[in-house]
């Protein structure tokens, strides 16, 4: 069974972000940063599926999602679940430990986990990959969105506020080679989709996409 409690890496990362939620959230708008992995789900996934997202932060991408999908967001974050709310009043959001879900087995046909799993420490990313497998309906497909590189650590990071001032949040994140986490995944219960699955350069990083099949 899964452990419910977080680590204080963890805590601090969920602290952290429900501190500059809605300055985290206005500098996160680009509906169009997954358009092309958006196009490939779709694809994948048949219209009017149940499926979930995975750290819907303040809701960006769950407008896009919910136009083919039977949608339903979750997140860790009060704060952002809040703020998601309130940017997409229609759609449903509530707030989830990704370790253990309130969910039913086979609940969803598919789900979309964009930069979620990257805040997880490496020897608990088995834990929630199971938990995902879990609530996945076999031959569920998935997406999955990681960073580049190695180790892990706490990383600083910096947004402005409206009159131009610096501020600072600290987030945890774990970063992997793409064969690294591929195994992972293997030994969690998906298929990689390996035609569907690439190296994405946005700037100075370098995401690791994964489009998966629940086994």
């Amino acid at each position: 069974m899964a452990q419910v409690e977080l680590t204080s890496l963890e805590e601090l990362t969920i602290s952290e972000y429900g501190r500059v939620a809605q300055l985290w959230v206005s500098a996160h708008t680009t509906q169009q940063f997954w358009s092309p992995e958006f196009d490939i789900f779709e694809s994948l996934l048949p219209p009017k599926s149940s499926m979930v997202e995975f750290g819907s932060g303040g809701g960006r991408d769950a407008p896009r999602l919910a136009q083919k999908y039977r949608y339903l967001g979750t997140d860790r974050s009060p704060e952002l679940i809040q703020v998601a709310r309130k940017n997409n009043p229609e759609l449903s959001f509530q707030q989830e430990n990704i370790y253990r879900m309130s969910f039913l087995a086979d609940s969803f046909g598919g789900f979309w986990c964009s930069a979620t799993l990257l805040h997880l420490p490496k020897n608990r990313i088995g834990e929630a990959l199971r938990e995902m497998h879990r609530v996945t309906k076999p031959d569920g497909i998935g997406f999955i969105s990681l960073k580049e590189g190695y180790g892990q650590k706490i990383e600083r990071d910096i947004l402005f506020d409206e009159s131009g001032e610096e501020i600072h949040y600290d987030r945890f994140v774990a970063r992997y080679q793409e064969s690294e986490f591929a195994s992972i995944l293997t030994e969690n219960h998906f298929n990689i989709i390996d035609d569907k699955s690439y190296v994405k350069p946005v700037g100075n990083t370098r995401w690791l996409i994964f489009f998966v099949k629940n086994k």
